[in-house]
């Protein structure tokens, strides 16, 4: 049971004053109930990554966010965005994130696992972005 969210994203402008994020639930049962990826473009550039789960409206971390390293935010530049939930008690979540035009790294950026109850069941995928400026974004979404 897996599922998996890939996003294309490009923020027009640097983040100033609030960070700009893309999120993508690779697995929801329902608007209170998902594993969620959330990728943070901070106002200092740096590309920082995290897991939330949200069980009965109650939102939580997975673990802490991880700096995506080799990757540095810049204006007009697209993003590829990887995230996975797969498997079964416990469900591995893993994000990756690298600049379009270069090779899909091997390694995940963040992976943790998560055995919450509630969200070991089969659901679907769904996309949210938010942010304070303009971008642009292409998804999909694949339930496997």
């Amino acid at each position: 049971m897996s599922g998996e969210v890939d996003v294309e994203k490009r923020n027009e402008t640097l983040a100033s004053g609030n960070s700009l994020y893309q999120f993508g639930l690779p697995r929801a049962k329902d608007s209170d109930n998902y594993y969620g990826a959330r990728v943070e473009f901070l106002t200092d550039q740096r590309v920082v990554v995290v897991f939330e789960k949200r069980i009965a409206g109650t939102r939580t971390q997975v673990g802490s966010y991880t700096t995506v390293s080799r990757e540095k935010h810049a204006a007009n530049v697209w993003f590829w965005v990887r995230a996975q939930a797969q498997g079964k008690s416990p469900t591995t979540l893993r994000i990756k994130v690298w600049r379009d035009g270069t090779p899909e790294p091997a390694a995940w950026d963040y992976q943790r696992t998560d055995s919450s109850t509630s969200l070991q069941g089969a659901g679907g995928n769904r996309r949210a972005v938010g942010d304070a400026q303009p971008d642009q974004e292409h998804a999909g979404a694949l339930l496997l």
